[in-house]
């Protein structure tokens, strides 16, 4: 991957959510020559310490709420982000099943593209939303940087990632808060039939990453389980009924939060599916755009 291109698009991304409103890591200049090209942005402090669920909720409803930047995003490939999940399905699921010769055979692209939103969303997704990448003080106020994995699609897609993101321990993921946070229309998204296919993305992704490019041979195998029993459970679950496909919707902060339980029920299946999160380090590169975003230089010191 291009990292000119990475980093061309961390400054965009900033620059337009910045203008936004939204807070980030500012940018104050690019540098770019023959040798070594450089992103310099506002230093966001961060303590250690972690970010709040609700903190997390209301930035993503922010960030989901904000008309999406006129750009072509580098994972995006020029294609709706619908296209893009089921050539890499097909991609993804063969190269897994390449690495582990006992996986059942792919869902048929007929059945996910089924479940998947009749008119695609038009959010902005930041689609690596963990503790690597959120900066924070006292818990508040975070700021999210790299930007590589960026689409532009069905928030759905980002709350499924979080989900699967949550199971890990170390990303410090609050889910339950986080749902209610972001607003009434979790519920929605949640329950949409694409949530289950945007979580088996994740799974297959991580799948691939522990078993190839960081391989840990725990979660390499219990990944690879959670995106079997997904694949499978999308494969019994074929026959919708025809009120399941909705359009997409962009979050509603302001009409009331989502129940209270329905980060726990989310969590509670992600539990009894896969313990794929513990002891995984936050900082393992797992991403769907593999490519290093660069160096990113320090410019005054603010505080979110």
């Amino acid at each position: 991957m291009d990292r000119r291109l990475l980093l061309e698009q961390e400054h965009a991304i900033a620059t337009h959510l910045a203008a936004n409103g939204v807070p980030v890591a500012t940018p104050q200049e690019l540098y770019l020559s023959d040798s070594l090209d450089v992103l310099v942005s506002d230093f966001v402090d961060d303590d250690g310490a972690g970010v709040s669920g609700e903190a997390l909720g209301a930035l993503l409803a922010r960030i989901h709420s904000c008309a999406a930047p006129a750009m072509t995003l580098v994972a995006q490939e020029g294609l709706p982000t619908e296209q893009v999940l089921l050539q890499r399905f097909v991609r993804r699921w063969k190269e897994l099943a390449r690495i582990e010769p006992r996986l059942r055979p792919m869902p048929s692209t007929s059945v996910l593209a089924a479940r998947l939103p009749a008119e695609g969303g038009r959010s902005l997704l930041h689609l690596d939303v963990r503790a690597a990448n959120v900066r924070c003080f006292r818990r508040d106020h975070p700021v999210l940087i790299d930007w590589s994995n960026a689409l532009v699609g069905d928030p759905g897609l980002e709350l499924a990632r979080v989900a699967e993101f949550a199971t890990m321990e170390d990303n410090g993921i609050e889910l339950t808060a986080l749902l209610r946070s972001y607003g009434s229309s979790s519920e929605d998204l949640v329950a949409a039939p694409a949530f289950d296919v945007y979580r088996l993305d994740t799974a297959l992704m991580l799948a691939l990453v522990f078993r190839s490019e960081a391989p840990d041979p725990v979660l390499g195998r219990s990944w690879t389980e959670r995106a079997d029993r997904l694949a499978t459970m999308l494969v019994r679950q074929r026959h919708l009924p025809r009120a399941c496909h909705v359009r997409c919707t962009r979050p509603r902060p302001s009409r009331g939060s989502a129940p209270p339980g329905l980060g726990q029920q989310v969590e509670r299946e992600a539990a009894r599916s896969s313990r794929a999160g513990v002891g995984c380090s936050s900082g393992t590169p797992y991403a769907d755009v593999v490519g290093v975003v660069g160096v990113v230089g320090v410019c005054r010191r603010t505080r979110p």
